[in-house]
């Protein structure tokens, strides 16, 4: 796919290029600047927190059963058309964290909780939206994303860049 200068890139819509076309490059919250602090909670209420946020954040703290040493801050992610049916067994047992993007949704539209390591399928789910995942994973706190799916070749991993 080629970009000009007139098509947008979806990596435009983050970091650096993100905050100056909303204002935001010197409104870093580490300034104690309130109106900084109005930008983000506004953003954070207009999305809607993804199917069993609060058991995602209680589970990948303290996961249950024979699970509790191996999936600790860890949680599991399903997209794509049959995202439902594939989470189910997961939410059944209630062992491990485990959520989904829901089918037509858009991975950018949703708040993910803050969980260090995701292991995810995105199924059917086109490449670029499964990036598109893995990103705001990444944005909303993570350390490591690794996502396998139908149209991932070979899985995809992204991990936090040092600081």
């Amino acid at each position: 796919m080629h970009l000009s200068p007139q098509t947008k890139s979806p990596a435009g819509r983050r970091g650096f290029a993100m905050k100056h076309a909303t204002g935001q490059a010197h409104d870093d919250a580490s300034t104690n600047n309130p109106l900084a602090h109005q930008r983000t909670t506004a953003l954070a209420q207009c999305r809607k927190r993804c199917p069993w946020y609060a058991d995602v954040v209680a589970l990948a703290a303290n996961p249950r059963g024979g699970y509790a040493t191996g999936w600790r801050n860890t949680a599991l992610i399903f997209a794509g058309a049959d995202a439902w049916d594939r989470v189910h067994p997961h939410r059944q047992r209630g062992c491990r964290a485990a959520t989904l993007l829901p089918p037509g949704q858009a991975a950018d539209a949703m708040a993910w909780p803050r969980v260090r390591y995701w292991i995810g399928d995105t199924g059917s789910l086109p490449a670029v939206d499964a990036i598109e995942l893995a990103r705001d994973l990444i944005d909303a706190g993570a350390s490591v994303v690794m996502l396998v799916g139908e149209r991932l070749r070979g899985g995809l991993t992204v991990r936090r860049a040092a600081r």
